[in-house]
């Protein structure tokens, strides 16, 4: 353990340590996930085969048909299960954003509170950090980069990640050029959302970033200035 990790406690206000603990976890059980998705198709997989090898009736054509078919559901729970994914980490975002607010709000005595504004979470959050508390500038790429995320979510939430060919080709393919991991395919219902684990760990690492920026401007504006341990 170095001296950094040690003094985690320590070194920084609990009111924003508790932030990074939040996306430290997000990445924890992202690996977990990832893991015991690969285990659980490698598992239902083997399974098929031990079934089917024991019966010599079985054509060699519905070995094939059953193969298929376990791989397709797999590949629509792991859709799903990094869907779920998406909204869990939009959670602890949206969470964490009200609560540092809130803290911002009462310690610079802000007339205006977050839930006073309008728009999305992403849309609110830039016009109270940026242009009330002025802690941030509207011009910060990952302003771009998280309403994105919030874009991809809401399609997500109303629309099962299914879109119109016009919204693909319009909204979503061009995500693909700057979103790691993240793909808009056509399918059988309409053009689908797709994530990959790869999309989620970027998704990770840029909550990461913006909160931690976020404890150094609140930490320089002295809103949140460090506490030495008693």
């Amino acid at each position: 353990m170095t001296p950094e990790q040690d003094n985690f406690w320590e070194t920084f206000d609990f009111r924003m340590a508790f932030i990074s603990f939040d996306v430290h976890m997000l990445g924890r059980y992202l690996d977990m996930m990832e893991s015991q998705l690969k285990k659980a198709g490698e598992i239902e997989l083997s399974e098929l085969e031990a079934c089917l090898s024991g019966q010599n009736d079985v054509a060699e054509e519905q070995y094939e048909i059953d193969r298929r078919a376990v791989k397709q559901s797999y590949e629509q729970f792991e859709r799903y299960q990094r869907y779920s994914f998406l909204m869990l980490a939009f959670m602890v975002f949206e969470a964490r954003s009200k609560e540092f607010c809130r803290i911002l709000h009462n310690d610079k005595k802000l007339s205006l509170e977050l839930n006073n504004l309008q728009g999305n979470l992403t849309e609110r959050l830039k016009v109270f950090l940026c242009r009330y508390a002025k802690v941030f500038e509207e011009k910060w790429e990952v302003w771009e980069e998280l309403q994105k995320f919030q874009t991809i979510r809401n399609q997500i939430v109303h629309q099962n990640g299914i879109c119109s060919a016009e919204d693909a080709k319009r909204r979503f393919e061009p995500m693909q050029e700057r979103l790691p991991g993240f793909q808009v395919e056509e399918g059988t219902e309409g053009f689908q959302i797709q994530l990959s684990s790869e999309f989620c760990r970027y998704v990770v690492s840029s909550l990461e970033r913006f909160f931690k920026e976020v404890e150094k401007k609140l930490q320089t504006s002295g809103s949140f200035a460090t506490t030495p341990a008693a």
